[in-house]
């Protein structure tokens, strides 16, 4: 915020020192003075307001356009979600995003990119045999890219990494570097100690996704977390015959990986929910394996015909809420269809069957263009154009 001047100095330290992992703590002397009876009361009620406060009006705030990592896809100075069902190749993704940051390829749209440096914060297991083999086969430029995976305590034993203990050592990490441009955490759950107690739980995630967002903000670094989608976990499934779930709203992006159910050699990048930029067009991507079985990503082309609920069995595919393609495809093949006349419903759905559509877009889109009626008291059902009626 003070980077984009919405906030001023002031305010800006104030809120630091509240709610910061380099939050200054107050100057203790060791002595507690019990206060006198005709002291003043030093704990106003909370429900007035403190002397100084006012209403900040919308003329004093400057407005910014988002800032882009990936333009419309992926935010700087924001939190980003990369989930999925496990086995999917979020991971694989995860590389890919990371290579082009480094190298500065182009993104899979064909938008500008310019290289940056890139943290992965990656648990030890497997980080020699399978993340650092998968970076090099993604093409990774190791030189902008950190890994953290462990800390060093007092006695140089490492130990792992643990959200919100090791946070600052983190910032300090990202500060040290010129151009940051991703931060990776893969997985999220992997680097926290969530309490058994659902609502404490709920708590140190929420303080936790602030910080993160604190310092995503602070340093115009784009955060993005992988984590994989389970009942009872960070990121819940959607409950049957819904197309998205109660994602944390600390995220303003958030991705799905999943694998094709029309064809199944696919996979697919999904929207879920996007704050800032197009919540609509999705890509295809396939995982191929080079010569030593290491995968990597290889891009297709952009796909809206299926949603991550659909794409994961949670709505029967062709029935969610955000169908876009086969949906204004028939609107705008019902729009010609229509325009010489009414027509009956037989009809209609007979020469959109032959015309390439199934049934549920087609009556979607004519709940949408136009008006049903009945041709007298017995006739058949028949429809014309809303700005014919």
């Amino acid at each position: 915020m003070r980077r984009r001047n919405l906030i001023d100095e002031t305010q800006y330290k104030r809120e630091m020192t509240r709610y910061h992992w380099n939050a200054t703590p107050p100057a203790d002397d060791g002595l507690l003075w019990p206060p006198g009876f005709w002291e003043p009361e030093t704990n106003p009620d909370p429900r007035q307001p403190a002397p100084g406060d006012r209403l900040v009006p919308l003329d004093d705030l400057n407005a910014s356009p988002p800032d882009w990592l990936w333009p419309q896809r992926i935010p700087r100075g924001k939190l980003t979600l990369l989930t999925g069902q496990g086995g999917d190749g979020k991971s694989i993704v995860a590389a890919d995003l990371i290579a082009r940051v480094t190298t500065g390829a182009d993104w899979p749209d064909g938008s500008e990119n310019k290289a940056a440096n890139a943290f992965l914060l990656s648990p030890e297991h497997g980080l020699r045999d399978i993340v650092l083999p998968r970076l090099r086969t993604a093409g990774v430029n190791l030189t902008l890219t950190q890994l953290i995976s462990t800390v060093a305590g007092e006695s140089q034993e490492s130990k792992p990494f643990q959200f919100p203990a090791h946070g600052p050592l983190l910032e300090e990490i990202v500060r040290s570097r010129k151009r940051p441009g991703l931060l990776l955490i893969d997985s999220l759950s992997e680097f926290l100690d969530l309490p058994s107690d659902p609502t404490a739980r709920q708590r140190h995630l929420q303080e936790v996704l602030f910080d993160l967002e604190t310092l995503a903000d602070t340093h115009d670094v784009a955060v993005i977390c992988v984590e994989t989608v389970r009942p009872g976990g960070i990121v819940p499934l959607p409950h049957k015959n819904q197309w998205r779930a109660d994602y944390d709203p600390t995220f303003k992006a958030v991705w799905g990986v999943a694998r094709d159910p029309r064809d199944r050699q696919r996979r697919l990048l999904l929207p879920i929910r996007h704050h800032l930029g197009d919540d609509r067009l999705g890509f295809q991507f396939s995982i191929v394996p080079d010569a030593d079985g290491i995968a990597a990503v290889e891009w297709g082309e952009p796909d809206d015909s299926i949603t991550f609920a659909e794409a994961i069995g949670r709505v029967r595919l062709g029935r969610s809420v955000w169908s876009f393609s086969q949906t204004a495809q028939a609107e705008s093949w019902l729009r010609q269809y229509l325009a010489a006349g009414e027509k009956k419903s037989v009809e209609i759905f007979s020469d959109a069957r032959k015309a390439g559509f199934t049934q549920h877009p087609v009556r979607d889109a004519l709940n949408r263009v136009a008006r049903k009626f009945k041709q007298g008291q017995r006739g058949p059902w028949s429809w014309r154009l809303l700005e014919n009626d």
